[in-house]
Parts: C-alpha cells; structure tokens; sequence
C-alpha cells in the first residue's frame, strides 16, 4: 500500500501483481449554502457594542463520482452520493 498527498489531495496505491480497473474519485460542487447572521442581546454590554462569537462559514452541497480511469469501463462516471454540508451560523452578541 502507497499513500501520498498532493495538492491537498490524499491518495492511495494498492501495488500487487496483477491490474484491475483503476478509478479516481471527484467531488463537483453543485451550491454553496450561505450562513445566517444571529443576533443574542446581551443586557450586560454597552448599547451598540457587539461581539463576534462565532463568525461563521459557508456550507455547500456536493456530488461525489467515481470515474473509472483504466479497463474496460475507462471513461464511465457513476455517482457515489449526493451530500450537504450545513453552514455554520455567524453568532454575535449586540449590548442593549
């Protein structure tokens, strides 16, 4: 087994003595989810003050294919799964 890592990208190698069909693995991004702004009133903070608790990150939803590379079946691409990544909310405290 060889492991490496290029370009952010992680990938594995089964070495042996015969070829089988080779596939990679690709991620296409169909949305991307903004985050929502929530406001928590803080009667302990100066009127307008405002402090960031969290300050979110966008979500996204992707496809996920595997295309096979090698073989007979060289070229075909099937979809392993569709998945959604939820936002993370942007979360500030505002003094009242």
């Amino acid at each position: 087994i060889e492991a490496r890592i290029s370009q952010g990208k992680l990938g594995f190698a089964l070495c042996g003595r015969a070829w089988g069909p080779m596939a990679e693995i690709v991620t296409e991004m169909r949305d991307i989810l903004a985050p929502q702004q929530i406001l928590q009133v803080d009667h302990e903070l100066p009127t307008g003050e405002r402090h960031i608790l969290n300050p979110g990150r966008p979500g996204c939803q992707v496809n996920v294919y595997r295309i096979q590379v090698a073989g007979k079946e060289a070229g075909r691409r099937e979809l392993i799964s569709q998945d959604r990544y939820q936002a993370m909310n942007r979360v500030v405290q505002v003094g009242a």
